[in-house]
């Protein structure tokens, strides 16, 4: 018995099949019908969606509940130098995040004057 790929499966790297597509074309081919979801998103929705992605994959890892915690803590067998860079990227966009209310606050207290 063989296993033969679905019809709809990419069989090289680099092709983008749309969903329901049967062939297989460039992403420059398919224009904004595929497209990663970051694309659309300005600067600080791009860096809540990093948060949101850094802490739903800590919190699998360790078994928490993502709704509980901002960062969750390190998981059990996660190595210290990988903990380190999501808390580095954790806070790399926070930082984004609080540049983007600076700025915000900055533009409301201009109107104010």
């Amino acid at each position: 018995m063989a296993f033969r790929l679905p019809v709809h499966e990419p069989s090289r790297v680099g092709a983008v099949a749309a969903a329901g597509a049967t062939r297989f074309c460039s992403r420059q081919t398919w224009g904004r019908q595929v497209a990663y979801a970051s694309q659309f998103l300005d600067r600080d929705s791009r860096a809540h969606q990093g948060q949101s992605k850094i802490n739903v994959r800590l919190c699998a890892i360790g078994g928490f509940d993502p709704d509980e915690w901002d960062f969750p803590p390190k998981p059990k067998w996660m190595r210290w130098r990988t903990f380190n860079r999501y808390t580095e990227r954790y806070d790399a966009y926070e930082d984004i995040l609080n540049q983007g209310t600076f700025a915000l606050v900055a533009k409301l207290m201009a109107r104010r004057a």
